[in-house]
């Protein structure tokens, strides 16, 4: 007769860690290729949230080590569409996308303030696009992500639904912005 011994909760996601961590760092660099800091930050929250679970009665929490791996994925995949679903849409960098010269000639202010006039024209424009296809724009344009990645991130059925998406968010925008413009 053998008997099975019960490993403790704590010392299975140790175990985990030793496991999935280098996994769940991949996972994370990919939906944040250009953030690696942020990923690093978001490896230490998923472990940190996996502990608090695996601590509480209440919690379900994997009993064995391969069912560790979907679920501390999906833990991560969440706390990255948090952080997407939170950032500021302001953090678009727009200053950046229009370059403004502040020396030499191009501090006269004729050259200068049409480009503000611009930034803040793009701002409005942003906040009034729903919440889905304004991150899109953001994914796609300020943070170059691909189609495919836009879909991961947004959690969207396929990188041909975040195309979509994407170019029906493109349409609207500039519709929006001619109107604005045009006022």
């Amino acid at each position: 007769m053998s008997t099975c011994t019960q490993i403790e909760p704590t010392e299975l996601l140790a175990q985990a860690y030793q496991a999935y961590a280098p996994l769940v760092r991949t996972h994370l660099r990919r939906k944040l290729h250009r953030h690696p800091e942020l990923a690093e930050d978001l490896l230490q929250e998923t472990f940190c949230r996996a502990l608090r679970a695996v601590q509480s009665p209440t919690v379900r929490h994997p009993r064995t080590l391969r069912e560790y791996r979907p679920w501390l994925l999906r833990i991560a995949t969440n706390l990255t569409i948090t952080h997407y679903r939170w950032a500021k849409p302001d953090g678009c960098a727009l200053e950046e996308a229009i370059p403004i010269q502040t020396s030499g000639l191009a501090d006269d202010p004729q050259v200068v303030y049409p480009h503000l006039d611009t930034a803040a024209t793009v701002r409005r424009v942003l906040q009034r696009l729903p919440d889905q296809s304004r991150r899109a724009l953001v994914l796609s344009y300020q943070e170059e992500l691909t189609a495919k990645r836009i879909a991961q991130v947004l959690v969207l059925p396929s990188h041909h639904a975040a195309y979509r998406l994407v170019a029906g968010a493109t349409r609207a925008f500039r519709e929006a912005y001619q109107q604005e413009v045009a006022q």
